[in-house]
């Protein structure tokens, strides 16, 4: 059995802002770096300035992230070996309109998760709620778990291996440190950017990856689906043809506390007090189908197959706005009208026989308009293929 590092370690080269190195599941070798250098430099696999070849980049529309790939057998070929056994360094050549560098760099692998239902995730001091975010999606059927620290010191991602240990051990979770700036003058929020388009590329074999944050959590409207067959079904049939689909876009709906309520040890999930409708538009977020991405930025892909968003009726995820935002306090303890206390069916507990219940749990005060329209909607049967 393998045994699984404390945390994985980025190859990073700061001069060049490098945020890592490695070989993707599929055979690629990869760079990642925030789009911080303009433009963006050439960088070649460099044994002999005969046979130099230069990586391809692709390169996120929005000015956050730069992805450079080469297949990793070319790299055998210019390196001259001949085995399928990669280097596990290699020499590179940088060049922008100011400096030509060659370094010779080390070269990262990750586990490889083909066919699996994968999310992943970018913390910074969250381990209050992390299990309670790894376990509920558990639940739902989520199989692995990403999750890269941004806390940025050896402290906090000791403490998080504490925390996460026994998922560790299990292989559930792998732990990643992540400790570049969340924003930078020029690629902006690349802090994120990078780390959502790093599991696109390390992990592109796994059937699905969730790009979320741990405040956020999957409610979906059908748990019939999700009981007789998870999370991982409900994507797939949101879809009639996967292999031409880049992501499936699941809508926020925001909650808050403004009852100051406790929220420790997932007592958050029976708060019900939440905005009366799910955000319309920017703030979606997405189940990627990682092949079929070439970049990605925050609620989207810039690059890539194109993006369904999941009807409301169907899924949207809870977004607990308040949790470990003290200084927005004002915002995330906002007076509502409106509960909505359906993801309650997914806790434990919730039903004899952990059978899910059908029905739609969702209304507001009584004297508010609407009440009798919302408390009467039914689910809706789905079938995408008629």
């Amino acid at each position: 059995m393998e045994v699984q590092p404390k945390w994985y370690q980025p190859i990073y080269i700061p001069d060049w802002h490098i945020y890592d190195c490695f070989y993707s599941d599929i055979g690629e070798f990869v760079i990642i770096m925030p789009a911080e250098m303009q433009p963006a430099p050439s960088i070649q696999i460099c044994p002999g300035i005969n046979n130099s070849v230069a990586l391809h980049l692709n390169k996120c529309p929005h000015n956050h992230t730069y992805v450079y790939k080469l297949d990793a057998q070319r790299v055998n070929s210019i390196l001259g070996q001949h085995t399928k056994n990669y280097p596990n360094t290699v020499t590179i050549s940088i060049q922008n309109a100011d400096a030509n560098h060659k370094i010779e760099i080390n070269i990262n692998k990750y586990p490889s998760y083909a066919g699996q239902l994968v999310m992943s995730t970018l913390v910074k001091h969250e381990d209050n709620i992390i299990r309670t975010w790894i376990d509920f999606h558990i639940r739902l059927g989520v199989q692995r778990f990403i999750i890269y620290d941004n806390a940025g010191t050896s402290e906090s991602l000791e403490s998080l291996r504490k925390v996460l240990l026994d998922y560790i051990l299990d292989g559930v979770v792998i732990l990643i440190s992540w400790p570049y700036s969340y924003r930078l003058p020029i690629s902006d929020i690349s802090g994120q950017t990078t780390q959502q388009n790093h599991a696109i590329r390390a992990f592109n074999t796994a059937r699905w990856i969730g790009l979320m944050d741990v405040d956020e959590f999957i409610n979906i409207q059908r748990p019939d689906i999700i009981h007789n067959g998870g999370l991982c079904r409900f994507l797939d049939s949101m879809t009639s043809n996967y292999t031409k689909l880049g992501a499936l876009r699941l809508c926020n709906k925001f909650f808050y506390n403004p009852e100051n309520l406790p929220v420790d040890n997932g007592q958050f999930l029976q708060i019900t007090n939440c905005a009366n409708k799910v955000t319309k538009k920017g703030r979606e977020k997405c189940f990627v189908n990682p092949s079929c991405v070439c970049t990605f930025s925050v609620h989207m892909i810039t690059r890539g197959l194109r993006m369904i968003t999941i009807p409301p009726r169907f899924g949207y995820f809870n977004h607990y706005c308040y949790l470990n935002k003290p200084d927005q306090k004002q915002k995330t303890q906002k007076q509502t009208l409106w509960h909505d206390s359906s993801i309650t069916r997914y806790l434990p507990g919730s039903s004899p026989n952990n059978q899910f219940v059908n029905t739609n749990r969702i209304y507001c005060h009584p004297n508010s308009s609407g009440a009798d329209e919302i408390n009467s909607q039914p689910f809706l049967t789905y079938n995408p293929t008629k």
